[in-house]
């Protein structure tokens, strides 16, 4: 099949220019002729607003030459009292802001799904438009603000996305933090058949990646390092996740927070180094999930975090950890490379590798027919009464084609 193919930055593309606009221009080309690629030239653009992911288009850069570069921080605090759904805000330095910069507008009671992320559409005196009604009311007695804060790269409600070859910069020590609910480097919800491959996200005050209520993710040979937030946010009800050949080091929260309701994901191939949290953490309702041929090492928590809920067994139920090596810091009590505080269904750990001094598998409650086998601690065979030290007879593992068709239906249409 033959598609329009657009290209865009330095002299002689078809949308030459180094800045959001011109990027946005060129995708925007191309999915109004029903999807095609966009190829981006070596350079650094500069952006006031998210690069908008739309259907059926490709973006590709030239690897790090191809640089995303967030602008600095500008803001406001907020004027009046400012009402759930409406498309403006009120703000008492206008004169920070300019048609087309994007915006996070919240308070101190206003956070993650509650935060509004959004572009100026227009400005009137103190007023200014947004692209998105408020998800919250905001007061200013509660220190609402908008700030240009924003993903580097957004997508949202989109599907058959491939987003390859770039380098995400989100000058940290300009901007200020973005909730991962609604920002990161790369941010998407809603979205469908997602491809992320070869990007290297670095230095956002936020999450590197972050994706919401999607289904058919693809997270592939990308870098998520030294980010103040997570290196990897996958959340709130996504299926059918593969993240395959990461570096997720150095960052500033857990290496991978797999958030809420995560179904059918594996985590696989995947370095997990120096971050100032858990390698990974898993939590409520959370099922499905295979760590698989994992490197962990030097995370101030463990490597592995089941968080605890307070609800037994309602969180990483068939979570299998399989061929992993460990060594890490472990500061935290009860110093350990695997965190069970809570009663799980059917874990399996399987010929991992612990080469540290603490604890390898810690369980503050008998698991629900958990398997641990051919794991070994400092090359000693290691064992734990609380599991079984044979392999399960019908494992569990993920398996995509076999994702039943109700694990959807929490997800948009």
């Amino acid at each position: 099949m033959e598609r329009i193919t657009v290209t865009a930055g330095g002299r002689g593309t078809d949308f030459p220019g180094f800045t959001n606009v011109t990027l946005q221009a060129a995708v925007d080309r191309a999915a109004s002729l029903g999807g095609g690629c966009v190829i981006l030239s070596e350079g650094v653009y500069r952006m006031r607003d998210s690069l908008h992911l739309r259907d059926r288009v490709e973006i590709r850069g030239q690897g790090d030459l191809t640089v995303l570069k967030k602008e600095p921080c500008k803001g406001s605090a907020t004027l009046w009292y400012l009402g759930y759904g409406h498309y403006d805000v009120s703000v008492a330095h206008p004169e920070n802001f300019e048609i087309g910069d994007g915006v996070y507008i919240t308070d101190c009671e206003a956070g993650g799904f509650y935060a509004t992320q959004s572009t100026v559409t227009y400005k009137d005196g103190s007023t200014l438009g947004i692209a998105h009604p408020l998800n919250h009311d905001i007061g200013c007695s509660r220190h609402g603000s908008v700030r240009t804060l924003f993903p580097l790269v957004k997508g949202e409600f989109v599907s058959d996305v491939t987003v390859s070859d770039l380098k995400l910069d989100g000058s940290a020590a300009e901007n200020e933090r973005i909730d991962g609910c609604r920002g990161g480097g790369v941010f998407t919800v809603g979205g469908a058949r997602l491809t992320f491959r070869n990007l290297t996200v670095t230095d956002y005050h936020g999450d590197g990646i972050s994706f919401q209520q999607g289904r058919d993710i693809r997270v592939l040979s990308c870098r998520c390092i030294g980010n103040r937030g997570h290196g990897l946010h996958p959340g709130s009800g996504s299926v059918n996740v593969l993240i395959d050949h990461c570096d997720f080091s150095g960052n500033g929260g857990d290496g991978a927070f797999f958030c809420l309701r995560v179904d059918r994901a594996l985590f696989r191939n995947n370095r997990i180094c120096g971050n100032a949290r858990a390698g990974v953490s898993i939590g409520h309702r959370d099922f499905h999930i295979g760590i698989v041929d994992c490197s962990f090492s030097d995370n101030h928590d463990c490597g592995i975090l089941f968080r605890n809920d307070n609800l037994p067994y309602m969180s990483g139920a068939y979570t299998y950890i399989f061929g992993c090596t460990f060594s890490d810091l472990c500061e935290n009590a009860p110093h350990t490379e695997i965190h069970i505080p809570l009663a799980l269904t059917s874990p399996e750990i399987g010929s991992c590798t612990f080469s540290s001094p603490f604890i390898p598998v810690y369980t503050s409650a008998k698991p629900d027919g958990g398997h641990l086998y051919n794991c070994t601690q400092n090359g000693a065979p290691y064992t734990n009464e609380d599991f079984s030290p044979t392999a399960p007879a019908a494992p569990f593992r993920v398996n995509f084609a076999e994702t039943p068709s109700d694990a959807f239906a929490h997800l948009p249409r």
